[in-house]
């Protein structure tokens, strides 16, 4: 609720447009084949699909030994999962507007750190690193050209080189140096694709690209200057680009839609020339860059996405390919973007409802606004509204004051068909001796048809920040007289914000303490039976960062579609299938 909103941190969205001569690359040579072999599915989780367009990228600790696939999903949401000896982990959501494939990178051989870079939705280049614990995203600021995205290497601790082609075609650069990050520089050229980087040993950068020709060009770095552009061959397929590892294995998709591969260095011996792998994977590939990395057995992995949104991964040993195991797909994760909406959200089957602080939406299926009752509140006694829930026909929402002092406790009751006010009700005020409005201090209204019961969830105890087992008052969904609570058991939140029934269970939306200034970072989404046994979060607030993640979680309703929240104007929809995590 808003009158209980801790302040929030917003990221400024930098934009620096990259300005340079352009540099011509020369004549093209060609690749051709046909890929063969034996292949074997590992693991599936055939939920979701990766973005039309994108691709992987891998990055392995030294010093863990873990090895790390990332993937941008359908809405555009960075994920995660691990690969080890014992087989592949869950994916996990790391949120974000991502509009490409990602880059990363393991680069300290001390601890277990990360750092990946992204696209955003406003051309940026978007950064977020993992040591002990994630941090939030940052925009190192750019344009990179629409349809590419960033690469990255390291040369050392705590050295970062960035890599894009800006938006005048030429291969633009960033570096950090463990304190600060450089502006950015142009490297020229004319790229067709995301660039591709590595650090081969200390001091030294390869980077690839996809030249005007097609083909395969590249620059060096050796702790001094840059070299000049140089040719490799080969055709790459359109709108994709080359990936490469720290053994300086080079991967492209060709113009066959087949994967190719050819080496540089020691890698040379093992690859002279173009070829294509002993092994393909069993599905089609996407139009797309693939991803490379060293494994700690000296190995290069390779991974790809796949036309039906899979990602694939197999990995060399002397040049023979082993056959190709699936990681899956991040799970899909719906997400519609309704900025009018701060409290809730309903739905009567056919049409979608929102909630703001004072007024009331109506939308159809497709969250396309039919009405508004922007008096609402005032209607209803209040001036600020929590979340609510329908039954037959009505619409039960909490209203109360948008102040610490004098607390209400009064539900208005709203007709669907044109949100239309019928009455309030005072809860303190009913049959059955119920708390006062500080002692119950609600956050959200529900129902339980099936028991009759109309729900009052504690915001959380009055006053009082320290988390604790949810509490929800329950009155006579007729009379309104007041029946009782019941408390979550051996489960504590704070800040809940909506509750649902569905199928015997209670469903709620919390927001919990702040951590680092991110407001709902411990929040999520929990589970209970009717008697308050068994309460459980069932949905972290990491599954919940399309816009950030700085955002409260609000309301939320359940239907046999799946658990549907509201965060940051946000509506998530997530398949029961797709729940943990």
């Amino acid at each position: 609720m808003k009158r209980k909103r801790l302040a929030m941190s917003s990221i400024a969205l930098a934009t620096l447009m990259l300005v340079s001569l352009f540099a011509m690359v020369g004549s093209p040579a060609s690749v051709s084949g046909q890929a063969s072999g034996t292949t074997a599915r590992i693991a599936p989780n055939l939920v979701g699909r990766t973005m039309t367009g994108t691709g992987p990228a891998a990055s392995t600790s030294f010093t863990t030994g873990q090895t790390e696939i990332f993937a941008v999903d359908a809405n555009g949401a960075l994920w995660d999962t691990r690969i080890t000896s014992s087989g592949n982990g869950t994916w996990n959501s790391l949120g974000g507007m991502c509009t490409s494939s990602p880059a990363v990178v393991s680069w300290n051989s001390s601890y277990f750190r990360i750092d990946v870079f992204v696209r955003g939705s406003d051309g940026a280049i978007w950064w977020r690193d993992y040591q002990n614990g994630w941090s939030g995203w940052n925009s190192l600021g750019g344009q990179a050209a629409s349809g590419t995205g960033p690469a990255v290497a390291s040369w050392s601790a705590g050295r970062l080189d960035v890599f894009v082609e800006g938006t005048n075609g030429a291969l633009w650069h960033k570096s950090f140096n463990g304190a600060t990050w450089s502006g950015w520089q142009s490297l020229g050229g004319k790229l067709t694709s995301s660039p591709a980087a590595t650090s081969p040993t200390s001091g030294v950068i390869d980077v690839f690209v996809r030249g005007s020709d097609g083909a395969v060009w590249y620059k060096a770095w050796n702790s001094a200057v840059w070299s000049s552009w140089h040719s490799l061959g080969g055709q790459v397929a359109h709108n994709t680009g080359p990936a490469v590892s720290q053994a300086l294995w080079l991967f492209v998709q060709g113009t066959d839609s087949q994967l190719w591969r050819t080496g540089m260095g020691a890698a040379s011996a093992k690859s002279p020339g173009w070829g294509t792998l002993s092994g393909a994977p069993p599905e089609a590939l996407s139009t797309s860059s693939p991803g490379a990395v060293v494994l700690t057995s000296g190995e290069t992995l390779v991974c790809v996405s796949s036309t039906s949104g899979n990602v694939w991964y197999s990995t060399d040993s002397l040049a023979n390919w082993q056959d190709w195991g699936s990681t899956g797909t991040p799970p899909v994760i719906n997400t519609t973007y309704l900025p009018g909406l701060t409290q809730g959200i309903a739905t009567d089957g056919t049409y979608n409802y929102g909630i703001s602080d004072t007024a009331l939406y109506k939308y159809d299926a497709n969250w396309i606004l039919i009405m508004t009752n922007g008096q609402a509140a005032a209607q209803c006694g209040g001036n600020h509204m929590g979340a609510g829930e329908i039954y037959n026909g009505t619409l039960y929402i909490l209203c109360t004051e948008n102040s610490p002092a004098p607390e209400l406790a009064y539900v208005g009751l709203f007709n669907t068909s044109r949100l239309s006010f019928i009455k309030r009700v005072d809860l303190t005020k009913v049959a059955g001796n119920p708390p006062t409005a500080d002692q119950m201090n609600i956050g959200a209204a529900g129902v339980n048809p099936d028991a009759g019961l109309l729900l009052g969830l504690q915001f959380g105890p009055y006053g009082s920040t320290t988390p604790s087992p949810a509490e929800v008052f329950t009155f006579n969904l007729t009379s309104f007289a007041y029946e009782g609570h019941i408390q979550a058991s051996n489960f504590s939140t704070i800040y809940n914000q909506g509750i649902s029934y569905y199928d015997g269970h209670y469903y709620y939306s919390y927001g919990n303490l702040p951590v680092g200034g991110v407001t709902s970072v411990n929040g999520g989404v929990a589970i209970m039976n009717t008697d308050g046994s068994n309460a459980t979060q069932i949905i972290p607030a990491s599954r919940m960062m399309a816009g950030g993640g700085t955002d409260e979680i609000e309301g939320l309703y359940v239907t046999n579609g799946g658990i549907n929240v509201l965060r940051g104007g946000y509506v998530y929809t997530f398949p029961f299938q797709a729940q943990l995590g």
